[in-house]
C-alpha cells in the first residue's frame, strides 16, 4: 500500500523560451507552454488525481488547471512552499551572462550552496520537501497527488530523495511539462523514486537547456 506523488514542472514561458532564468516572475504560459501542459494531461489520463497542489506563480497555477480533469470535483490550491527559487541578482538573467559568471560556475561546481543574493539550496530544499511530505500524510493510501512546481525546486527534490549531494541537482534533466514520480511505500516506510523526466519526447530530452524556470 502506497501514495504517488507526481511532481510537475510548469510548461514554458517566453522567457524561457528565451533562454532566460524565469525565478520569482510571474508570467503566463506561452502557447508553447500550454501544449507541453495538454502532453502532461495526457500522460496522467489514466490517473485518478487525489489532490491537485501548485506554486502560487501563474505559469504553475496554469499548467494545473490545464492538467486537471473536466470532469473533476478538486481545486487546484497554492502552496507556497513549492514556489520557484530566488535567484537574487540572476533573475531574468540569460544562459549567456551565467555562462560567463564565475559565481554561477562555482554553485554548479558545488562550492557555493546558494543562489548570489537569493535562496540557498538547503532553503529550498526543505520547503519542497516539506510539502511533499505533508501532502503525503495528509492524504490516505494509494493516493495519486499532482503537485505543480518549476525546475529547479523539483530537481532539487529528487536530488533529496536520490540521496544525491544538493549541488549536483543541475544533473537531472527536467524537460518543461514533464513529471517525475515518488511512490511512498507504507509498509515499508520508504519512498522510493519511479521515474524523472516523464514523459518527456525525444527531441525534447536531447534538445540543449534553453531555460531555468
Amino acid at each position: 500500500m502506497g501514495s504517488t506523488v507526481f511532481l510537475l514542472r510548469n510548461g514554458n514561458t517566453v522567457l524561457c523560451e528565451q533562454g532566460r532564468l524565469l525565478g520569482r516572475r510571474d508570467i503566463a504560459l506561452s502557447a508553447e507552454g500550454k501544449g507541453q501542459a495538454e502532453i502532461a494531461r495526457a500522460a496522467l489520463a489514466q490517473v485518478e488525481i487525489t489532490e491537485l497542489v501548485a506554486s502560487p506563480l501563474a505559469s504553475a497555477t496554469e499548467t494545473a488547471e490545464i492538467v486537471l480533469p473536466e470532469s473533476s470535483s478538486l481545486t487546484v490550491c497554492r502552496d507556497p512552499r513549492l514556489n520557484n527559487v530566488d535567484l537574487g541578482r540572476w533573475e531574468g538573467a540569460s544562459l549567456d551572462e551565467l555562462s560567463r559568471s564565475s559565481e554561477f560556475c562555482r554553485l554548479l561546481a558545488g562550492d557555493e550552496q546558494a543562489f548570489v543574493d537569493g535562496e540557498g539550496l538547503e532553503e529550498v530544499r526543505r520547503r519542497v520537501v516539506s510539502s511533499v511530505e505533508q501532502a503525503l500524510d495528509d492524504n490516505p493510501s494509494d493516493a495519486n497527488i499532482v503537485m505543480v512546481s518549476h525546475s529547479v525546486p523539483i530537481r532539487i527534490a529528487m536530488a533529496h530523495y536520490l540521496e544525491m549531494p544538493l549541488a549536483a541537482y543541475h544533473r537531472l534533466r527536467l524537460s518543461p511539462g514533464a513529471l517525475c514520480v515518488l511512490r511512498r511505500e507504507r509498509d515499508l516506510d520508504t519512498t522510493r523514486v519511479l521515474a524523472t523526466n516523464w514523459p518527456s519526447p525525444l527531441e525534447s530530452l536531447l534538445a540543449p537547456v534553453r531555460g531555468v524556470s
